[in-house]
């Protein structure tokens, strides 16, 4: 008896996590599976981009249903500032010079079929990219920074 009820209690407990997360806007905290899943789909091609390793300080990650939306700065592993004489894309490189690249990162991520991609992505932004973002019909407002306060 004691089996069946702890059982169905974890299978209870279980469940409203998942209804939960899929309907109510969420951190994705330091330690959770699904934050080094977002970041290692963003760090593949941010990492091709610039021409080296890289390393996310992220100022936050928040989800809800099959959206997720990650911000932060840009670094080298161990620390290291972004060597811009590496950037493999020449667009960065030209931003570079032009001192018009900033080490940030953004990035819109949608969970399709169980798997997460990125919808929209931006790097070195000198203002807010994802604004326009935040427009999209399908994608939910309240994973943005500008409705932080809406979250607390």
């Amino acid at each position: 008896m004691t089996l069946k009820f702890l059982s169905t209690l974890a299978f209870c407990c279980a469940l409203f996590t998942t209804v939960f997360s899929q309907t109510s806007i969420y951190e994705v905290q330091t330690g959770n599976p699904l934050r080094k899943t977002i970041l290692d789909v963003v760090r593949k091609p941010t990492a091709a981009e610039l021409g080296q390793p890289i390393e996310f300080i992220v100022n936050g990650i928040y989800a809800k249903g099959n959206w997720a939306f990650v911000y932060g700065q840009l670094q080298q592993p161990g620390g290291k500032a972004l060597d811009h004489s590496k950037f493999a894309d020449k667009a960065y490189a030209e931003q570079s010079k032009a001192e018009l690249f900033d080490n940030n990162f953004q990035a819109l991520l949608v969970k399709k079929k169980g798997k997460w991609t990125i919808a929209e992505r931006a790097l070195g932004c000198t203002d807010v990219c994802w604004l326009e973002w935040a427009d999209r019909k399908d994608v939910p407002q309240e994973i943005f920074p500008h409705n932080m306060e809406e979250k607390e």
